[in-house]
């Protein structure tokens, strides 16, 4: 690997981000393995991802979660048709509305299964 000094901030950046993604560490951990911080390290893979430098890839830490909320009618509608609820030696499974075919046959086999 070149040296510091002889790669531009943008090559650097482009090689300790590679080099994090591959570790298999949190960022956090990451970051302080190489005296680096986590808001340097986020910058970077948000500035790559932007220019397309970098395929798209999941989110880069675990502090960010995205949930989708349900909307009101489907408030609603779980308050109309509330689940279903199965209990088989000791475990309990809630069944909801719109579960699909396929669902209920996997839950039906692996109660057989383990029955």
């Amino acid at each position: 690997m070149e040296t510091n000094e002889s790669m531009t901030k943008r090559e650097l950046w482009r090689v300790r981000i590679d080099q994090y993604r591959s570790s298999g560490m949190t960022a956090k951990d990451w970051c302080i393995s190489k005296d680096l911080s986590v808001s340097s390290l986020r910058y970077w893979i948000t500035k790559f991802n932007k220019s397309e430098q970098f395929p798209e890839q999941e989110a880069e830490s675990s502090d960010i979660l995205f949930a989708r909320l349900p909307s009101e009618q489907e408030i609603m509608e779980k308050e109309m048709f509330p689940p279903i609820r199965v209990s088989f030696c000791g475990i309990k499974i809630d069944i909801h509305p719109g579960c699909s075919k396929s669902m209920m046959s996997d839950l039906i086999g692996a109660l057989r299964h383990n029955a």
